[in-house]
């Protein structure tokens, strides 16, 4: 029986210390929760950004094949992993009903930011960073910013053949930042998805790395996605495609 996932995403919510400017909406990945990122982002982020609001959605609980059915919280079923960590087979179903479920709650934030979609950005890692990519990639309104943490391009033809030059969101702030030394998603695979979105003409899309660092979300890029996130919520593109320090591959 195949799965279906429930009708509502149960959300975590850190509201803003100040008047609400500006909304973050952020993915986690597989096996994993919003809880510790809500943590990270309220004690390390938050006291910077006191005007956003962070929704941080659950991802529902399914069986994930490559872990020999295990059911764990995904937002789409992982058949097989390649020699390369890539997806030999993409779960399409799990992975589009996921991103209409995302992009509802897209819809009702953007609802709060009085219908400006250039408040929100939206972000994850892993798993929850492609799943930002697609939506965000293929929303029809101008978004603040798009964040891929440890993450890698789904549905590449699909996204690819969506006519991205011409995409809403072509010059959007888009920060990919990667652990050099990443055991699950490694560094050239993503690479890889994101150099094709590069040439597609996704001018804003910069693929930066973190030295020494694997599978993870630290503090210190903690700070370097707020720091863009700050620099694109306050309109300074330029700034927020260059606020990490980092140096490239």
């Amino acid at each position: 029986m195949a799965f279906r996932a429930p009708s509502a995403i149960r959300l975590q919510v850190l509201e803003p210390l100040k008047k609400h400017k500006n909304t973050v909406l952020w993915m986690h990945g597989l096996g994993d929760t919003s809880a510790g990122f809500a943590e990270v982002f309220e004690h390390i982020v938050r006291p910077s950004l006191p005007h956003v609001r962070w929704v941080l959605p659950n991802a529902p609980v399914r069986p994930v094949t490559v872990n020999m059915g295990m059911e764990m919280p995904g937002w789409y079923d992982i058949f097989d992993i390649g020699r390369d960590r890539s997806l030999a087979k993409e779960d399409t179903n799990g992975i589009r009903d996921s991103a209409e479920q995302i992009s509802e709650i897209v819809a009702d934030e953007i609802k709060l930011l009085d219908g400006d979609a250039s408040r929100l950005a939206i972000g994850g890692f892993s798993q929850g960073g492609a799943m930002a990519v697609r939506v965000g990639l293929t929303w029809d309104s101008l978004l603040a910013a798009i964040v891929a943490a440890s993450a890698y391009v789904i549905e590449q033809n699909a996204l690819l053949s969506h006519e991205l030059d011409t995409s809403t969101n072509q010059h959007t702030p888009f920060m990919a930042i990667h652990g050099t030394h990443d055991e699950m998603v490694p560094v050239d695979f993503a690479r890889d998805g994101f150099s094709k979105l590069r040439e597609a003409n996704l001018a804003n899309v910069d693929f930066q790395t973190v030295p020494m660092c694997g599978h993870e979300f630290p503090i210190s890029t903690a700070k370097l996605v707020g720091r863009f996130l700050h620099n694109a919520f306050e309109g300074d593109a330029a700034s927020a495609a260059q606020s990490q320090t980092e140096p490239k591959l």
